[in-house]
């Protein structure tokens, strides 16, 4: 089945005249659960990617996986470390090695998500910025055979 959960990330306003707008938010409301059985030397793997909308200019939006709570049973597959850009709108590998298992269904189990947004490292990603520019994104995950 297919949950839809909203996140909301927003920059921070300067409290000085002169300091620059804080892109610094992140938020870890969002839990992936899956469930999987899988043949012999057989794994899965899941991919992250945003199928619709637009990350805005001058920002950056990753996300972070965590391990496994172990409130599940079975061969859980294992995060990739680093946090993943989602900008490029590519599919992402972020948990390998799954193999039969279950993670419990819910918040507090399975893998935790934290999604962040930063000002961009990209030239000129500042001066890119726009007050008028909100997008709402839809980020799919996939769990796929290897």
């Amino acid at each position: 089945s297919v949950a839809s959960k909203a996140v909301s990330l927003n920059a921070t306003a300067p409290t000085e005249a002169g300091e620059k707008v804080e892109f610094n938010q992140s938020n870890s409301d969002l839990w992936i659960n899956y469930s999987s059985i899988v043949g012999n030397n057989s794994s899965r793997f899941v991919n992250v990617q945003i199928t619709d909308g637009d990350v805005p200019e001058g920002i950056d939006l990753t996300v972070s996986v965590n391990p496994d709570t172990g409130n599940g049973e079975g061969s859980m597959g294992h995060v990739i470390s680093e946090p993943v850009r989602l900008n490029s709108k590519n599919a992402e590998t972020i948990i390998v090695g799954i193999g039969s298992a279950y993670t419990g269904n819910g918040a507090q189990k399975g893998h935790n998500l934290t999604y962040r947004i930063t000002q961009s490292d990209d030239e000129d990603a500042y001066s890119k910025l726009n007050f008028d520019q909100s997008n709402t994104l839809t980020i799919t995950y996939t769990l796929s055979d290897d």
